[in-house]
């Protein structure tokens, strides 16, 4: 008898052969198991938000079946240059003299006695069974099969960059719905702790007027500035619905609707290269730049596929024939040849090729018009990057200024020498000067990301 620890060996063995076997069946299964892992956690970081989108997304898995596709149209435009065989079988049973004549030449059974006039003119129905194997082999194909096989190697490249760049895409959204719930929840704090300090103030706002030491309008001052908090919050709190939700549909599963989001809204420091030098990357780097470049290399081929139509084509061909009276038996025989086919008037051809030509144009001048527009794409995007930056220290500095001016306000408030108004006014500005910090903080992130997908390098989003 084996013993336990063997048996326990092979159960294991078993249980992990199943797993293998079900992960490996279906990416379906796959998919399945990464929307399910939120299950496990309460919260979500940026990293696994990206491997969720890479994933989940529909416009990404449509993207890779594209490839796919362009896949197996290149290695079919290969296989065209193998020699094509075909096979075939025919019966056929009848008294027609000229069939009945060839037929019995083909199955061998020929005789003198098939010369009779009688014979030839009405002769006796007969079976017949014929089967062939056929293969052509291309020889020259007057440019078309060459052609065809580097349209489709040059429409598989484009859409590898095509899915490269929806990736980038996706990333760049990605980051940009991410810290939206981030910048929220943020505004929200900072509401909040507004509304309890609200609170505290409207308090000592009705004890002091309870004693006779202020009016009734600085009460009524005191319950706007809540009500208006108040107010702020409930705005706040619609738009983190929406932003939540644009959220989880970008991962594509709405469940996610509900799960925290954990991130810091304050970016990396990073060493800014020149200008020159990101229009350099995107120019290297950019997929849709590479997309125009393939475009004009596919329609420099159309172009060699319409002066191909101008020449000849040559094939070589063989068969093997069997004949006969019944399925198996019968005579056999073979053939061999060669054909070469030219147009010899098309006017067509002619259009044709000049049409090609003007195509291939117009995909330079798309690839030209594409290098412009990338150089101001990117001057715009570093713009904006270096005015985020520098607004930065400008809205830091407005903080400690509004809460210098706070301090003095509220000093000034406690001796009697300003009203409610002053000091509720000096408070909504400290807020107003922390909300436009977090916010430029937000649209610093989102700008270098945006300079990252502009030239083209937006691979992956550690650094956010």
């Amino acid at each position: 008898m084996p013993s336990s620890k063997v048996i326990d060996f092979i159960k294991y063995l078993i249980v992990l052969l199943l797993t293998l076997f079900c992960q490996l069946k279906s990416p379906v299964l796959a998919i399945e198991a990464v929307t399910l892992r939120k299950n496990d956690k309460s919260s979500m970081t940026l990293s696994n938000a990206e491997f969720l989108v890479m994933a989940n997304n529909p416009n990404l898995a449509y993207s890779k079946q594209s490839y796919k596709y362009n896949l197996m149209a290149y290695k079919e435009a290969k296989l065209r240059f193998l020699p094509t065989f075909s096979a075939f079988s025919n019966y056929a049973y009848t008294n027609n003299p000229v069939l009945v004549f060839s037929s019995l030449l083909m199955q061998q059974r020929f005789t003198t006695s098939n010369f009779g006039i009688h014979s030839l003119n009405n002769p006796n129905p007969i079976n017949n069974f014929l089967s062939a194997i056929y293969t052509n082999v291309p020889v020259f194909s007057g440019l078309q099969l060459e052609t065809g096989l580097a349209i489709a190697r040059l429409n598989k490249e484009k859409q590898s960059f095509a899915q490269r760049l929806l990736e980038q895409q996706l990333r760049l959204n990605l980051i940009k719905e991410f810290y939206k719930v981030v910048l929220i929840n943020n505004k929200l704090n900072l509401i909040d702790n507004s509304i309890e300090a609200a609170k505290i103030r409207l308090k000592k706002i009705k004890d002091l007027n309870s004693t006779g030491m202020v009016t009734h309008a600085d009460v009524l001052t005191g319950q706007l500035e809540l009500s208006k908090f108040k107010q702020a919050k409930i705005a706040t709190n619609a738009e983190m619905a929406i932003a939540k939700a644009r959220l989880a549909a970008l991962l594509g599963d709405m469940s996610f609707f509900d799960v925290a989001v954990i991130g810091d809204i304050e970016s990396k420091d990073i060493k800014i290269e020149n200008q020159q030098y990101y229009v350099d990357q995107a120019i290297l780097n950019r997929p849709d730049y590479k997309m125009a470049n393939t475009d004009i290399a596919i329609s420099t081929q159309n172009v060699r596929n319409a002066f191909g139509k101008f020449l000849p084509k040559a094939n070589f061909y063989a068969a093997g024939i069997n004949s006969g009276n019944a399925v198996v038996n019968g005579g056999s025989s073979f053939l061999l040849g060669a054909n070469v086919s030219i147009k010899v008037l098309d006017a067509s051809l002619f259009a044709n090729e000049k049409k090609a030509k003007i195509a291939r144009q117009m995909a330079y001048e798309q690839y030209k018009q594409k290098k412009l527009d990338i150089y101001v794409e990117v001057v715009n995007a570093y713009s904006d990057y270096i005015a985020s930056k520098e607004k930065l220290s400008v809205n830091l500095d407005s903080i400690e200024k509004a809460r210098a001016n706070l301090k003095i306000i509220q000093d000034r408030y406690s001796v009697g020498l300003v009203g409610i108004s002053d000091l509720v006014a000096a408070q909504n500005y400290e807020l107003t000067t922390k909300v436009d910090y977090v916010t430029a903080l937000y649209e610093n992130k989102i700008n270098l990301a945006n300079l990252f997908y502009t030239c083209g390098i937006l691979n992956d989003t550690k650094m956010f």
